[in-house]
């Protein structure tokens, strides 16, 4: 079942938050981000799938998460 389609319906503010090295983002978060009316799309540097899990990267995940959030 492909729900991308409905991705344009959501308007609240979206974060759209990857790894850099996660097999999942890439153009697949790229077109998410696109789809999405009012987006902000963050890569974690050398991060994998669970970036807020990996030593090192956690930093990196929270601190996108807390601007987002700030607005």
């Amino acid at each position: 079942m492909d729900l991308r389609p409905l991705l344009a319906k959501i308007d609240a503010p979206t974060l759209v938050i990857a790894g850099e090295r996660d097999p999942s983002g890439g153009p697949m978060t790229q077109e998410i981000a696109q789809a999405l009316p009012n987006a902000a799309q963050v890569t974690v540097p050398k991060g994998d799938h669970f970036p807020f899990l990996e030593p090192g990267r956690r930093a990196a995940w929270s601190r996108a998460v807390l601007e987002f959030l700030a607005g």
